[in-house]
């Protein structure tokens, strides 16, 4: 229909639209979706309700691999006590257990330019045996710290750290180095120059001032009737992930935004009222906080200096792995089993391996196959 091809309306997106739905049939909570999207046909020709929905969903899934995007798998951690695999999203309680916003438009864009390419253009290479599906991947590393995300409670437990594997240090650079990884741009395949037209040296006297009164531990700890409260509350929770390695310190380095490149040399004026900064200061606190809101942990791994560090999904914990899965536009964060089978976490974001530059540095030897249950 006309109007379909102007709308473009996608499966995935549809489910997330439709979470509130009062419907408590659950094969209807795709199947009432056939007419209304553009390539549900694709993965779901004809209504069945005679087949149960743990095969409906594996096969939805099966299909949406082999003719659309492998990184559907990553959607699969939000779906826990059921019988479907870990690279399987539970499609039919998109309700119960809703997957990020975030990851549903990198896999509805997956046909974008603008789309990363951690494999460059390698295709991916994927079996299904049984309700195991088989892959070659890399692995780039073990996660030996993880932050605090932006939803998570006081009291925690995090941010976390292998104790065999870090060294305490305190250091204010550190904390420098944690807000010149904060901001959004790091999440974006190809982002942006700036509009804004600054100088450099105002531009380092803006940042310096966010340095200053959200990162030095004198400052203690936030205070929530404070403009951006919640957002400072993150900032100070995650200080403490910056006592973790002197690797941190080594390589933080590499996830610098461009306007932090010149280092600081404001520490006496008001910040917070942005009366003085105005909309420059706005700009810093919108685009911090559109990276809390992510809702990532940072990460540092136990790899190589070009790309240990990095952010990872929420459900991601210590000693996981991180890997590069042929034909997957993000890495993926696997857990390994007692069997040596892994099953799937989430997605990852690592410097130095985003656009394909450790792909091609990688030898065959580096590649393994892997069995994700």
């Amino acid at each position: 229909m006309d109007w379909q091809r102007d709308v473009a309306l996608k499966l995935l997106p549809l489910l997330e639209i439709t979470q509130g739905s009062l419907c408590d049939v659950r094969h209807d909570r795709i199947f009432g979706l056939l007419g209304l999207s553009i390539d549900a046909l694709k993965y779901l020709p004809e209504p069945n309700y005679t087949i149960d929905l743990t095969t409906t969903t594996i096969a939805i899934t099966r299909a949406y691999i082999q003719r659309n995007a492998l990184e559907i798998i990553l959607l699969a951690p939000h779906c826990p006590h059921t019988d479907l695999p870990t690279w399987t999203p539970n499609l039919f309680h998109f309700d119960s257990f809703p997957p990020e916003s975030r990851l549903i438009r990198m896999i509805s864009n997956s046909d974008s330019k603008s789309r990363w390419r951690p494999t460059s253009e390698a295709e991916s290479n994927i079996t299904f045996q049984g309700q195991s599906l088989m892959t070659p991947a890399a692995r780039i590393g073990s996660i030996r710290s993880l932050g605090t995300t932006f939803s998570d409670p006081t009291e925690t437990g995090f941010p976390v750290h292998d104790a065999t594997w870090a060294r305490k240090i305190g250091s204010s650079h550190l904390c420098r180095e944690f807000y010149e990884v904060m901001l959004e741009e790091l999440y974006t395949p190809n982002p942006k120059p700036s509009s804004l037209g600054l100088s450099g040296t105002r531009m380092c006297t803006v940042h310096g001032h966010s340095f200053v009164k959200s990162f030095l531990p004198s400052h203690g700890s936030p205070d929530p009737e404070m403009l951006h409260g919640e957002l400072v509350r993150w900032i100070c929770a995650n200080r403490a992930f910056f006592t973790g390695a002197s690797t941190l310190a080594e390589s933080a380095t590499r996830l610098r935004h461009p306007f932090l490149m010149y280092g600081w040399n404001a520490w006496n004026r008001t910040y917070w009222d942005n009366r003085f900064w105005g909309n420059e200061a706005i700009l810093v606190w919108r685009k911090m906080s559109m990276m809390a809101k992510l809702d990532m942990r940072l990460m540092c791994l136990d790899g190589g200096p070009e790309y240990q560090i990095g952010w990872a999904a929420k459900g991601a914990r210590l000693h996981d792995e991180v890997f590069l899965i042929p034909g997957c536009s993000s890495p993926a964060i696997l857990r390994k089993r007692p069997d040596a089978k892994y099953e799937v976490v989430g997605d990852a974001i690592v410097t130095g391996a985003m656009q394909g530059e450790l792909w091609e540095k990688l030898r065959s030897e580096h590649v393994q196959n892997i069995e994700i249950v």
